[in-house]
């Protein structure tokens, strides 16, 4: 056992340094440069909105035009808005009070063009724009003005932006590879902005007894009981630090997750800090709205609460099946 837990150690360290050279990388042929770009993140200023006053919300995120040629051929970027219904229980597993089987997701409407020209330059001389959308307006695109009511907690408005080079070519989210979206250049193209309910950040908070009820995966229990401490890192986002298939590791790394109007959802994140086999990193992620964890956030109760999500759900090429895990928290 003890020489299966240092080899499947040192095979994930091996590969984790091998996927960071490959990240450094460009990833497009020398050849290519002329005929590429990427739009990288340089600060995620907004992604919430908050449930309660959405057509006051703003949905914000700054980022930085590269087209390879010193700026000779970026000419503009496309803004999309579209709506993601999330909670739609078509089984009627909920009660009727609770129900909400009518799916009002819209698909993408073109918010704003904007020109190269509007764009400021860096210090390193490269375009840089913060990229708004008022809620009121994409509620307004959208169409959703008389399904508001039907807007829950966990739903998503999800921004797309397309950069568009003035030989024709249109690059986003579908025509790119990993290395453009991953650590490296960090230009996903798609932000998920949230609907939320906002806490204060005192709000479930501080040091807790952990335990875990369900998570027994392909290298063991993913994660000991024991005492953590939580953090916040916004109204909304929280982070807990745990030690990650203690059998076979730990790994330590910052699990985080968002309380979303009574429910904890845990954002698709790579397991354990990164870890894989070579194919990408595993990862982890709340299943749906319904089978997530839950808090009492009417009465800002954050004495218990609990986790669920799936891990596993990519493999990062290790082999072994997603598999539930939940984790139950009581303050100390």
């Amino acid at each position: 056992m003890k020489y299966y837990n240092l080899t499947f150690k040192l095979i994930l360290c091996m590969l984790f340094l091998i996927a960071c050279e490959e990240e450094d990388k460009n990833p497009f042929a020398l050849d290519d440069l002329e005929s590429a770009a990427v739009l990288r993140t340089l600060e995620l200023v907004n992604l919430e909105v908050d449930i309660n006053d959405i057509t006051n919300s703003q949905i914000a995120v700054r980022v930085q035009a590269d087209d390879f040629v010193n700026n000779a051929q970026f000419e503009s970027v496309d803004v999309f808005v579209s709506f993601v219904d999330t909670f739609i229980d078509t089984d009627g597993d909920l009660t009727m009070t609770d129900r909400d089987d009518e799916d009002i997701s819209r698909p993408d409407a073109l918010v704003r063009n904007i020109a190269a020209s509007e764009f400021t330059m860096d210090e390193k001389g490269k375009p840089v724009n913060t990229i708004t959308i008022d809620a009121a307006e994409a509620i307004s695109l959208l169409n959703l003005e008389d399904d508001l009511d039907r807007v829950d907690g966990g739903d998503i408005f999800r921004v797309r932006l397309a950069i568009k080079l003035n030989n024709g070519l249109v690059f986003t989210n579908t025509n790119l590879n990993g290395n453009v979206t991953g650590l490296f250049f960090n230009s996903p193209f798609r932000y998920d902005a949230s609907v939320v309910c906002g806490y204060p950040n005192t709000f479930l908070i501080g040091n807790y007894e952990m335990e875990i009820i369900e998570g027994t995966g392909p290298f063991g229990i993913f994660v000991n009981s024991g005492n953590v401490s939580i953090t916040a890192t916004s109204g909304t986002a929280r982070e807990v630090t745990l030690d990650y298939l203690p059998d076979a590791g730990p790994f330590n790394f910052a699990l985080k997750f968002n309380l979303i109007c009574g429910k904890v959802i845990v954002p698709e994140q790579d397991s354990g800090g990164g870890l894989g086999c070579g194919a990408g990193n595993i990862q982890l992620e709340t299943e749906s709205l319904i089978t997530a964890g839950l808090f009492d956030g009417d009465s800002l109760d954050d004495s218990s609460f609990t986790i669920k999500f799936n891990d596993f759900t990519a493999d990062g090429g290790c082999g072994g099946s997603a598999y539930p895990v939940e984790l139950k928290f009581t303050k100390i």
